[in-house]
């Protein structure tokens, strides 16, 4: 009896000792995802904090990003599409699409600040358009114009 006493109890402690170790390791991934996290706020703050929410995407603050309605609106010749970027980035453009997204044409923005572009509405069919800024490959803002033939 005395035997498979101490049987039971070895057992027991030997399950505690795998449960501890279970948690001890559980504790550390933990704390290693805690500071992967913070690693990668503080870069993104470094980097220029436009605000980000869980799905990953950027929401830029008034301040920081601007994308302006088409100048004239409607359109039949040269267009002007302003915009404001005032944060760090990697790359930048401004994406003008038909309404079902089929590519018309695409503008490099290659410093920050405020600026325009300037679209040729006359080489396009009268219709509505879309167009995009996009920072880093994330859709920052949508527009749209229409093109009217004189």
């Amino acid at each position: 009896m005395q035997a498979q006493q101490a049987q039971l109890t070895n057992q027991t402690q030997l399950a505690l000792q795998a449960q501890v170790a279970t948690q001890a390791q559980q504790l550390a991934d933990q704390s290693k995802q805690i500071n992967d996290l913070r690693d990668m706020l503080n870069d993104l703050c470094t980097n220029g904090c436009a605000g980000f929410n869980p799905n990953g995407n950027i929401q830029p603050q008034a301040q920081n990003v601007a994308l302006y309605q088409s100048v004239p609106n409607p359109a039949s010749g040269s267009v002007s599409i302003g915009y404001l970027i005032s944060m760090p980035y990697t790359s930048a453009s401004i994406n003008i699409v038909t309404v079902d997204d089929k590519p018309i044409s695409s503008y490099v923005i290659s410093s920050q600040g405020s600026g325009s572009i300037s679209f040729d509405a006359s080489k396009v069919a009268a219709g509505t358009y879309k167009y995009y800024l996009i920072i880093d490959g994330k859709i920052i803002a949508t527009k749209s114009m229409a093109i009217t033939k004189d």
